[in-house]
């Protein structure tokens, strides 16, 4: 993996547990600590498991925002949430992560599809939004995610 790209790892990785700090504080909702970042050459597409984040170095590292968002996501069910909204919740900790960093190809193609996240939409997209929706329960309601 080239210095640049594990530079911007690094960098995602950072940001993105910012923005799960950000969340936890303002809201309660904590989320699972990263245990292990493995860089993975033969790895398919970044994964996340029980704290491991698995991500090739030909993935945008961005991704790593997304596979992050699922720790949250998982403490979120842990609180009684069904299993629902996992790609959705973690696809909008990402736009979040990406909206502080600047918008890659992905985040623009959300732009294109609204239909992508639930979650995103549940909130307009907006990072206050989602906050308040997270510590008033209202974004649970907006999705009937019980």
């Amino acid at each position: 993996m080239a210095t640049n790209c594990q530079e911007e790892l690094a960098e995602c990785r950072d940001e993105t547990i910012t923005l799960l700090e950000t969340i936890r504080q303002a809201t309660g909702y904590g989320y699972k600590p990263l245990k292990h970042l493995i860089v993975d050459p033969s790895a398919r597409c970044p994964t996340w498991f029980d704290g491991e984040v698995r991500i090739s170095p030909l993935h945008d590292a961005r991704a790593i925002a997304h596979e992050l968002g699922h720790g949250m996501h998982e403490k979120i069910r842990e609180t009684g949430k069904r299993d629902q909204y996992g790609e959705d919740f973690a696809e909008a900790i990402r736009w979040f992560v990406e909206e502080r960093m600047g918008p890659s190809k992905w985040c623009n193609g959300l732009h294109v599809l609204p239909q992508k996240s639930a979650v995103l939409n549940a909130c307009n997209r907006d990072f206050q939004t989602f906050l308040s929706g997270l510590k008033d329960r209202s974004l649970f309601t907006a999705l009937a995610w019980q």
